[in-house]
Parts: C-alpha cells; structure tokens; sequence
C-alpha cells in the first residue's frame, strides 16, 4: 500500500484498517512518502511501515519537476526490492507517481480516490496526468456511485466503488467531563468544514435551549480564527475545540446530536461513525449522493447556503432544534441512522475488498498463462 503519510485523515485511517484486516492473512507493507513519524491510527504489528522520506517542498517549477522524477526513481526501486503481488495507492498525486513508477512492471496497481473531483479542484498538470493515468489502471477505487459516474465520464476505465470501512468499538463508560447535552462536530478546523457556520447555528438554537453545549473535535489552521469567533460571540465555556482525538466513538457515545456543515466531503468517516454509534444527524447537502447516506428517518439534510437570503442557515438551526427538543425523536432517528450504515461496517467492507483483489489474483494468473503459452 502506497500513501503520502501516515497523519489523521480519511484517507490514512482506510488505509491503516484495510492493511490491518489483510495483515493477518499475507504480507503487507505500506509505503510512506513521508518521512518517519508515529502513525496516528493503530497499526497490527504484522504490518511493515517504510517512510521514503519525499516530500520536502519546492519552490520553483522545475525544482517540483525534478523532485517528481527522483520521487518516481526512489518508488520504483522500492516497489522492485518488495515485490509485491498488488499495489494499492491512495491519493491522486500518490497514484499517478505510482502509475509512473510502475510503467515496465506488471504488477497489478489499483488507485484509491477519496476527494470530490468536481470540488476539489487540483492544480491543471494533476489533474490532466489523472485522466491520462486513472484510464490505464488495472481498477480505479471510488467511494460512491456519484464518484464512480464522474470518473467514468472522464474517461477512467474499471471503476468500482467501495466505501470506507466504518468501526465503532468503544464499549467502556469513561466520563469525558463535558458538560452535557451536547451537540458534536469533528473534522480538520480549515475552510471547506464550515465550524464558524456551524458556531452561528449553535449560537441561534442558545435562547431556546441554554444549556446544550458544542464541542467540536479536531485541528487545524483556523483554530485560533474559531476561538476568537467563540470569544466575540460570548459562547466561553458553551462551545469546546477540544482537539484531535484518537477516540472519537467516545465522545459519539455521550453526545445527542451529531452536526456537520462541510461544503465538501467525498465520503464522510465522521457521519457515518457518528450514526454507527447511534447517533441523529444534521448536516449540509455535501455532494448529490448525500441522501442516500443520509435517509430522512435518520436525520436532516439541508442544502448549501450558496446565494444570501436563501434562508438554508435557518433550515439548519431549525433541524437542530427540532432534535433538541425531542428526546424521542432523537433516539428513533439514531436507532434508524445505525441499521442505515450497518453495510458500511468493517467486516462487510473487508468482503469487497477481497473480491476485488481476488479478482486480480485471477486476471493475472490468467494473463501470466496466456504470456507463457505465447512464448
């Protein structure tokens, strides 16, 4: 497995699961572009990590160029002296170095895609390499049939979807000391999240409902702009950023509502956990697949705010509003949200990835006779 690093993300975590789960049945090694570091998710000990150490920045354009050519050199000789019998990269620069890596060598290379391509726009030469590499790919990983429709249409060949596999484990009762009810949000505190839109909606619901709290987990480079936003809105003490965390089912397990104003979200790990933990949700039309990950009998979907005066702010505080004063309401729509999400759990996600591997077992074998035959 191929991927830029080992830090928090969507990406990482399906990564360090997926190898967790084959690590007891053959080899697996993953392949780190990073330079060492602790992984933030657990990792078996029967999986091997290397760190290539290949990311140091570049300031001009033709030193980025010769930085991805002797990217490509150091992965190849990589992937020669492990001699792997599949290759599964993650990430669109990932992928398409390891595409270019890969030319002379027949190992099978399936490519990992966890970014909306229409709102994650990367910069023009990725994005061309992408639809020149993806189309050559032996499979071309995506998490949703809208993904899947997308990269089809430009041009990439043996799409297949397989979401991200979801594991709720936490059965202890630790007391997390946060004041309670509180309403939960989680995610990397950058632009494309939206926590200063969902502090204003916190804010809106505080006349009706004082004592209910928000906690928001994660890090980020707009931490600071988030507290400054919670000190002028006087919300101190109401509104917690508690930071990373490596346990985030535990504070699912004591929250009420789960709430997430991300504009851009490919597959969102952190709904889906919060609803496998039982949790209702309230959260912003993301993409045009999230009412299938989201029935109307587990929660809220509310469109995108893109034009003022469209009053969408409101439909969001009014959902959360409406959960937080229906205690009912707020246990029949988590009980719904968890049977909703059940096909996403790790086991069941592990059997799509088994088949597709198998798969490629199979069409190498066969290739590899017709060659021999050939000869």
């Amino acid at each position: 497995m191929v991927i830029s690093s080992l830090r928090s993300g969507g990406a990482e975590r399906v990564a360090s699961t997926v190898a967790n789960a084959f690590a007891q049945k053959m080899r697996v090694t993953i392949v780190c572009l990073s330079n060492k570091e602790d992984a933030f998710y657990s990792l078996s000990g029967d999986v091997s990590v290397m760190y290539l150490d290949l990311l140091s920045p570049q300031s001009s354009v033709m030193g980025a160029v010769k930085a991805n050519v002797y990217r490509i050199r150091t992965m190849r000789k990589t992937i020669k002296d492990l001699e792997p019998d599949l290759i599964v990269s993650f990430m669109l620069e990932t992928n398409v170095l390891m595409f270019l890596s890969q030319l002379a060598v027949k190992t099978p290379l399936v490519v990992c895609e966890h970014t909306d391509p229409e709102l994650v726009q990367h910069k023009l030469p990725w994005r061309v390499l992408r639809n020149l590499t993806y189309r050559l790919c032996d499979r071309v990983v995506v998490l949703n049939e809208y993904m899947k429709s997308w990269f089809e249409k430009s041009g990439s060949r043996r799409v297949c979807v397989i979401p991200n596999p979801i594991q709720v484990g936490v059965n202890d009762n630790v007391d997390l000391q946060t004041p309670k009810p509180y309403i939960l949000g989680m995610g990397r505190l950058i632009a494309s999240k939206s926590f200063d839109r969902l502090i204003e909606a916190y804010a809106m619901t505080r006349q009706t409902f004082p004592d209910w709290h928000l906690v928001i987990a994660g890090d980020g480079g707009l931490k600071e702009v988030l507290q400054q936003q919670i000190v002028a809105r006087d919300l101190e003490g109401y509104v917690h950023l508690i930071g990373n965390t490596s346990q985030p089912q535990r504070w699912m397990k004591q929250a009420e509502i789960f709430a997430s104003t991300s504009k851009i979200e490919a597959f969102p790990m952190a709904i889906c956990e919060a609803m496998m933990s039982g949790l209702p949700v309230v959260a912003v039309a993301y993409n045009p697949g999230v009412e299938t990950l989201i029935p109307a009998t587990a929660g809220f979907v509310v469109p995108q705010d893109e034009k003022p005066n469209l009053g969408c702010e409101q439909l969001f505080v009014t959902a959360l509003e409406e959960l937080m004063g229906d205690v009912e309401k707020r246990k029949r729509m988590g009980k719904q949200a968890a049977q909703s999400v059940e096909k996403y759990a790790v086991a069941n996600v592990i059997k799509q990835w088994e088949v597709l591997f198998d798969e490629l077992e199979t069409n190498t074998s066969l290739l590899h006779s017709t060659s021999s035959r050939k000869s």
